[in-house]
């Protein structure tokens, strides 16, 4: 690929990037109008506890309903939500995401937990999964996040990072 070339598809990455209209990237999927994105875990070692993080945006017309997501190593996480600031949680056995709606299993008032991971997950590690929303399962990738918890914890207080890693992983794709 000639320089001028590279040169004219960085450019077009960077101008979606920073209009927030990049590409979707391995492990983004789309299912009939609604989207899954970002899906994410902590890394953990078997016995300990992992959060997932995803977003879920729905632009059809039905609602849809999220269960669980199922790991290929045979790990269930489930759904467990804040229920106030003294770090009361409870389990939900669904949660729905109205047509038009976006829900963001964000790490902190709602997100999907393995308790304890029957497995490690390391960093950087892809895991084969399935979302299940009752009627179907739908197959996601979700990347372990580098780092320990508390730069998870930083990355979801600045959300500049993670549109930084996005253009760097879409950059990298690109060139190799």
């Amino acid at each position: 690929m000639t320089t001028r070339i590279r040169g004219l598809l960085t450019m077009s990455l960077l101008t979606a990037q920073i209009l927030g209209t990049a590409p979707t990237l391995a492990g983004d999927v789309d299912y009939a109008g609604v989207a899954v994105t970002s899906v994410r875990a902590m890394p953990a070692q078997a016995g300990e506890r992992s959060v997932l993080r995803l977003r879920i945006e729905n632009r059809s017309s039905d609602n849809v309903s999220i269960h669980a997501v199922r790991l290929s190593t045979g790990e269930t996480a489930g759904i467990v939500a804040a229920i106030d600031t003294a770090g009361r949680t409870t389990s939900l056995t669904s949660i729905v995401v109205g047509a038009g709606e976006d829900l963001e299993f964000d790490g902190r008032r709602l997100w999907l937990e393995l308790s304890p991971a029957q497995a490690d997950h390391l960093p950087g590690e892809l895991v084969e999964a399935m979302l299940d929303v009752g009627n179907a399962e739908w197959p996601i990738t979700v990347e372990v996040e580098p780092g320990v918890a508390s730069a998870v914890a930083d990355a979801n207080r600045r959300p500049e990072t993670h549109r930084f890693s996005t253009l760097v992983r879409a950059l990298r794709c690109l060139f190799s």
